[in-house]
């Protein structure tokens, strides 16, 4: 049997804010090959069936979504 090196990691859900914008943008840039602007959120999220999260650890984003009910 082969020992495990797992680690839990705390992450925090909250909704997205616009200060996050800049990190939001970083990891949409590394991830698609044709990323949202900042322009593209903003327009999204002024929708009112449009919600944005993100994900924090260490008080920094590392992952979001972005949804519509």
């Amino acid at each position: 049997m082969q020992a495990s090196n797992k680690q839990d990691v705390c992450v925090h859900i909250r909704w997205m804010i616009r200060r996050d914008m800049p990190e939001v943008l970083e990891i949409e840039e590394r991830s698609f090959e044709f990323p949202w602007t900042e322009e593209d959120f903003i327009r999204c999220l002024r929708q009112r069936n449009c919600i944005g999260m993100v994900a924090e650890h260490d008080e920094h984003v590392v992952g979001f979504m972005i949804y519509e009910l």
